[in-house]
Formats: structure tokens, sequence, C-alpha cells
């Protein structure tokens, strides 16, 4: 069962609260009294204070089993997977990143942080860093240039579709290059590429009060409108918007703890993405 923001708020405010500490403290002077009318004198003492640990524990602990059994783990099981994916479709594209968003609580794509452009990356290779143990993702190099193998490069989509109004542009990298060669090889496509990744974000005002914010990732089947896979993922700033005000030069949303913490740099709908529509990889040889 999934934790949600407010949930977990509620659970910060009810063991915070002076109600649930003073059942605590009612708990433990009832247990006090029991044991030490009925423990031995020489005893007494060490009996009461072990017996005092161990119902702390069984008063406390029980709340925080079952926030871990719930824990803010959000990320959802993959339905479906494709192979050999040559291009796919983008439903929904990211506005251009404006340094102010970083500092505003309701900034309505804030759960998808900071990223490179959001089409191109979806044509770039992604590779794990083992020195800092993230995911990153560059633009495609030339055919003779070598990847280190020990990066475990994985090459993007051929091409990627992207709805404008009613029509679909498509996107390659023509030159295997950096982001200025992606062009636009085609305008008004009228049959777009089956598989569809898009997003939902949700702006709740109780939970950007504490600088929360949440964004679910869906990967679409076209062809008959079905749901492939989906991953919910929140960010959390643990400063509380401090440094909102620009004054101190800290930016909240930038510093932002992602959960899961599945250590990717970037753009997280790519990531996913290539998790269930595998990309077809090129053959150099």
């Amino acid at each position: 069962m999934l934790i949600t923001p407010s949930e977990f708020m509620d659970f910060i405010s009810r063991v915070t609260s002076l109600l649930y500490w003073a059942k605590f403290l009612a708990f433990i002077i009832c247990i006090t009294v029991v044991i030490g009318f009925i423990a031995p004198k020489g005893k007494r003492w060490w009996i009461v204070t072990l017996t005092i640990m161990i119902a702390s524990a069984g008063y406390i602990i029980p709340d925080i089993i079952k926030l871990r059994e719930r824990q803010v783990i959000v990320k959802k099981e993959i339905y479906r997977t494709v192979d050999n994916v040559e291009g796919i479709t983008l439903l929904r594209i990211r506005k251009p990143y404006r340094d102010a968003y970083a500092y505003d609580p309701m900034w309505e794509e804030a759960a998808l942080q900071r990223m490179s452009s959001y089409i191109y990356s979806f044509l770039g290779v992604t590779h794990h860093d083992k020195h800092n143990g993230y995911y990153d993702v560059y633009w495609k190099p030339e055919k003779n240039e070598k990847i280190r193998e020990t990066d475990n490069p994985l090459y993007g989509y051929q091409f990627v579709d992207v709805k404008k109004g009613k029509f679909y542009l498509r996107y390659a990298l023509l030159k295997r290059g950096y982001g200025k060669d992606v062009e636009i090889i085609s305008e008004n496509i009228s049959n777009p590429a089956r598989y569809a990744v898009t997003y939902e974000t949700k702006v709740d005002p109780n939970e950007r009060k504490y600088w929360i914010a949440g964004t679910t990732i869906k990967i679409i089947d076209t062809k008959d409108n079905s749901l492939l896979a989906e991953k919910t993922i929140y960010v959390f700033d643990h400063g509380l918007g401090a440094g909102a005000e620009r004054k101190s030069g800290r930016q909240p949303w930038s510093l932002a703890i992602r959960c899961p913490n599945d250590k990717v740099k970037g753009n997280a709908p790519r990531f996913f993405a290539e998790k269930v529509l595998k990309p077809k990889q090129p053959n150099f040889n």
C-alpha cells in the first residue's frame, strides 16, 4: 500500500502532537506503578528501567513499522516491456526551464526537477557512472567514437514524434553529435510511433506547503490506448523551502530529495521509458 505525502504529514503531526505523548506518559506511569509495586525491593530499580524501555519500544515501534510497510517508495510494477523499439511518441513536452522555478513552491513540474532538453534526451545515450553510481544521458557519438563499456551505455531511440496541436513532428539525431545536430526530419506525421510516453503532474497546496511534489510517468500503447506501465515519483525539500526568498542563494527544488532514489540525473521519463520500451541498439560492426 502506498503512502501519499498527505498521509506522511498526518503521521508526523500525530507523533508530534501533545495527545500522542500524553497517552505515552500515562502509559509509562501506569507501567512504572504496577512494576514498582510487584517487583522485589532489591531489584526494583533496574526492573522498572528495563520495563520502561521495553514498553516505550512497544508503544512507538508499531507506528514506525506501519509507516515502513507503506514506505514512500512509489515505484510501480512494470506491466509489460517491448523490445527493439525504434521510435516513440511524446504526448506531453516539458516547458523550458527557468531559474525562477527552483524557488517557486507551486512549480507544476517540480518533481521532474531540472533537466537537459526533454526531447533530445530521448535520443541520447544513457550510461552508468560507476564512480558516483549515477545514470546520466549524453548525445550519440559518431560511429567510430568508442564508448567505454564500463559505463554500460544504452543507445536511445532513433526518432521521437512530438505532438504539436493536431499534428506531429519527427525529431532525430542525424549526425549523432551534440544537441545542436538534432533536427526535425519530417512534419505533419500522419502515423506517429505506436508507443507513447507522457506524464501527469499534481499540484496540491497542502503538499506544496511542505515542499512536496509528485509526478506520474505513463507508457501507453496507442494502438488500443492501453497502459503498459506507470511510475510515480515524489521530491521533497528537507529544508522546507529555505532560500525561496533568494537571499541565501539556496535553490529549494534543486536540492530536493527524490523518492524513489534511483540515482538518475536529468530526465526521469527517459530512464523509465527505456526500461519498458527497450530501444533498438545500432550495429556498428
